[in-house]
């Protein structure tokens, strides 16, 4: 089973950097245990989404993107996981508007092996706007438990790799 974590944003923009930092704190997770030797994880970021995706998803069998989301029903810090079709996030879709599961479902198309399976962990924001490498306190404060979440989420798989 190979695995790949993306972690979208743009790391100047506030809690658009969100997804970022949680990707960066699951590498760090990722390398402190021992997976099966069956299972690879690589974690990786994206300031673009769209069909930037497919380089980052290529030959694996499982995405998970992890993302801001400017999900109203979201406060900020608050986690989500989203079925890949119900997202709201301005950075799932990338140069000239294509978004990331219409430019996987292109390549699969094209014979280009993506990933079957997407899981999206969206995370509720406050500012997206301004310029700072600082996320606001309550997305800062969600950072760990995100990546945690991501961690779970991961082991849950290994564990049941037949989960649809």
């Amino acid at each position: 089973m190979k695995i790949v974590v993306v972690g979208l944003g743009n790391p100047i923009l506030t809690d658009d950097a969100a997804g970022i930092r949680i990707s960066e704190i699951v590498q760090k997770k990722i390398e402190q245990i021992t997976l099966p030797q069956s299972v690879s994880v690589r974690v990786c970021q994206d300031e673009v989404g769209g069909w930037d995706i497919i380089d980052k998803a290529e030959g694996f069998d499982i995405l998970i993107l992890v993302d801001a989301m400017t999900d109203p029903a979201l406060k900020p810090g608050e986690l989500k996981w989203y079925p890949h079709a119900a997202f709201s996030s301005i950075r799932l879709s990338g140069i000239h508007s294509m978004d990331v599961f219409t430019a996987l479902e292109f390549a699969g198309k094209h014979r280009v092996k993506v990933p079957e399976k997407v899981l999206v962990l969206g995370v509720g924001v406050k500012d997206i706007h301004t310029f700072s490498e600082q996320c606001t306190p309550e997305v800062a404060a969600a950072i760990e438990k995100g990546a945690d979440e991501v961690l779970r989420q991961i082991l849950i798989l290994i564990e049941n790799p037949n989960l649809k």
